[in-house]
């Protein structure tokens, strides 16, 4: 119920602040109800707590007008939509068209939808129409088609799911080399999809002038880009209208399924689109052909730098090669030289002794053998004086005498094995003395009696090698195998007999390394002695088995002969 008192007189013009209350005569009751653009706002002064105004009314009479003669001016569009509606079919019913909102479907706001459905409930409310049971009937159905538009619209996940399989151009254009052919198909395209990218906003295609940096990210971008669009408003089955719980989730894992390889699918056209769009972007060919080129004059930079350095070896190695062979020609010519001095004052030295009557020839072959060249040179320059010649002669022949000697016992003591007091005073020494010790070599000799500096070195060296090569298998061991037997065996007998031409026994040696399968290889010594040992082996027992024969086969044997029948003849009886 509403009080509406009786209208006042016209204030001036302009002036709206005017007190109506103290001008207005006594109120009037009177009852009326509502409807329309009218209850709406009412409503809306009973929630923001106003009263009647006259202003106000004239403005929500204007935002309705304004509303209503928008709602009229699409109406025919909203009608041809309308009478093909079917409230039992709402899925795959257009929303966007039944809400009026056809002309900007995904980019409409929620401001959009809220102005749209309040025209459409103003207008197609049943209550508001006055129609016979059919009419009214459809006019049901159309308000319930209206309100699952509007329930769909304004709930964000069901409109994303609606939006993705909302009416869409999802071809992918085809590879082309036509620059503007290239822009006018494949810009459109990207912008069109990028309605479904989760990171706004996306790049834009460009033209033939945009920088290869912004190309590259663009591509980048649809790369990398994730789309939120959603496959689950068409699924076969509802999980709701499941009988139990199993059912349900079979359902949700058949939906889930269906949807997976839709989004599968989806995936497989951007990457589709953005392949066809990178194989026919023609600033991308200038990069590649840049590229190339560019790499092209790196390789051919790198040939050239290298053909210089390869000259410029060249070119020194030559010049080495000359220098080398000057000088070596230069030493050829100076060694000539030095030879034939030597063989001019070896002459003169050996008509000298020959001349002072000093020594046999054999003797002065040798002394002028083994004296240097210089040392020749000074005694031939005093030839002619016997006194001071004969002295010089005497005293290299000692020398000579005494070099000998030395070399003779170093070579004795060389042959000479060593013992097992000299090993052992050799291991002390080497354990004594230290590693970095001036002359050590020395000092270790000092250790070992009648053993040289040389001859430490040696035995040490020597014996340095043997544990070498028995930590490769090359030293063979104390014990034959069985193997290397039984080869040895057959090598002797049949492969290698005796009488054999040429080195038996080397070829017994490599036969059983050979066929024995070992890393070490016998000497001759070894095979001779095993092969002997086998022999005298073979022969005891063979003479051990004729010892142990026992008597009673040849007491059997005598009995058998016994038994023949006598050629001679049978005695007479007497």
């Amino acid at each position: 119920m509403a009080v509406i008192p009786a209208l006042p007189t016209a204030p001036a013009e302009g002036d709206c602040a005017t007190d109506l209350a103290a001008e207005s005569p006594a109120p009037v009751v009177v009852e009326f109800e509502p409807v329309g653009r009218w209850f709406f706002a009412h409503q809306r002064r009973r929630h923001r707590g106003l009263s009647v105004s006259v202003c106000e009314d004239d403005s929500d009479e204007d935002e309705v007008s304004e509303e209503e003669t928008s709602g009229e001016d699409s109406g025919e569009e909203d009608d041809d939509v309308y009478t093909s509606i079917d409230a039992g079919n709402w899925k795959n019913q257009d929303h966007y068209a039944v809400m009026g909102l056809g002309h900007l479907r995904w980019k409409a706001t929620q401001d959009d939808i809220k102005r749209a459905y309040k025209k459409a409930v103003l207008k197609h409310h049943p209550d508001k129409k006055e129609s016979t049971t059919e009419d009214q009937a459809q006019e049901n159905e159309l308000f319930t088609c209206i309100q699952k538009a509007n329930e769909i619209l304004t709930d964000p996940k069901k409109r994303r799911l609606y939006d993705s399989i909302d009416e869409f151009d999802d071809s992918v254009p085809s590879i082309t080399r036509d620059v503007k052919q290239f822009f006018s198909n494949f810009g459109p395209t990207f912008e069109a999809n990028s309605r479904w990218m989760e990171q706004q906003p996306a790049p834009e295609l460009g033209d033939d002038d945009t920088p290869y940096e912004q190309v590259e990210a663009f591509y980048q971008y649809w790369l990398d880009a994730k789309s939120w669009r959603e496959f689950g408003y068409f699924d076969k089955e509802d999980p709701s209208d499941a009988d139990s719980r199993e059912e349900r989730r079979y359902i949700e894992r058949q939906n889930k399924a269906a949807r997976k390889k839709k989004k599968k699918e989806e995936y497989s056209r951007l990457h589709r689109l953005v392949d066809n769009a990178m194989a026919s972007d023609p600033r991308l060919r200038r990069h590649r052909e840049e590229q190339k080129r560019a790499k092209q004059e790196k390789k051919k930079k790198k040939q050239e730098e290298r053909r210089a350095v390869e000259e410029a070896k060249r070119a020194e190695a030559a010049a080495k090669e000359a220098a080398r062979l000057q000088a070596e020609q230069e030493a050829k010519v100076v060694e000539r030289k030095r030879a034939e001095d030597g063989r001019k004052m070896r002459r003169t030295f050996t008509k000298a002794c020959k001349r002072h009557g000093l020594l046999s020839e054999s003797l002065v072959e040798e002394l002028r053998g083994a004296m240097p060249l210089e040392r020749l040179q000074e005694i031939c320059a005093v030839v002619q004086d016997k006194e001071q010649f004969q002295p010089l002669v005497e005293a290299e022949l000692e020398n000579l005498r005494a070099a000998q000697q030395k070399a003779k016992q170093r070579a004795e003591a060389e042959a000479r094995p060593w013992s097992t007091e000299e090993q052992k005073a050799l291991e002390a020494a080497m354990k004594t003395v230290p590693k970095d010790a001036k002359d050590r070599w020395s000092q270790i000799a000092a250790h070992v009696p009648d053993r040289s500096k040389r001859d430490c070195v040696r035995r040490v060296q020597a014996l340095a090698a043997k544990a070498k090569d028995q930590k490769a298998g090359k030293v063979p061991p104390t014990e034959w195998t069985e193997e290397e037997l039984s080869v040895l065996v057959k090598a002797a007998s049949k492969v290698y007999p005796p009488g054999t031409q040429g080195d038996r026994w080397g070829l017994l040696a490599e036969y059983v390394q050979t066929h024995a399968h070992t890393t070490w290889r016998r000497v001759n010594k070894d095979i001779i002695e095993k092969v002997n040992s086998m022999k005298n082996v073979a022969a005891g027992l063979q003479g051990k088995k004729e010892k142990s024969k026992d008597p009673m086969v040849d007491f059997k044997a005598n009995k058998r002969d016994r038994s023949k029948p006598s050629e001679s003849k049978p005695t007479q009886r007497l």
